[in-house]
């Protein structure tokens, strides 16, 4: 009796170490599953970051390609003429004035996260956004000197 007794006490302390090991199996392959699930879509959403972000690199880069040329073009040779050539000088100050502003810091769109993207996209935008104001401002300069001229 004594002998049975004991061994039905190890057949349940088996089967509930069993259970216990199985559900613990069952924890691990749900938290993996989530875990492969987490990150698949964040993959997703660091390829759309970045693809924002290259959008707004090209937004950028086109807006400086654009200030540039009125830069090193029309501007430039605006500043060449002197002040004996203009009605007003105040025009030429303007426009060196409008001249001198620094351009924004180079952003490239090369980050590890969601949120580097981001604040790349950001900047770029900023950067876009400093790039049409200075254009409108110095063409303004520059048609101003063009106007004045004698």
């Amino acid at each position: 009796m004594a002998g049975e007794k004991e061994q039905g006490e190890r057949k349940r302390w088996w089967t509930q170490r069993r259970l216990a090991i199985a559900g613990a199996a069952v924890a691990v392959v749900l938290v993996m599953s989530w875990g492969i699930y987490e990150a698949s879509d964040n993959s997703d959403q660091v390829a759309e970051a970045k693809s924002t972000c290259l959008e707004a690199a090209d937004a950028a880069r086109v807006a400086a390609n654009q200030y540039n040329s009125l830069y090193v073009g029309d501007a430039t040779t605006a500043a060449q003429i002197g002040s004996d050539d203009v009605s007003d000088p105040a025009v030429l100050t303007a426009l060196s004035d409008a001249m001198d502003a620094e351009t924004p810091a180079n952003v490239v769109c090369k980050a590890d996260s969601t949120s580097g993207y981001e604040s790349e996209t950001s900047q770029l935008n900023e950067n876009t956004d400093w790039y049409n104001t200075h254009y409108a401002s110095l063409k303004k300069a520059v048609d101003a000197v063009m106007d004045a001229k004698k």
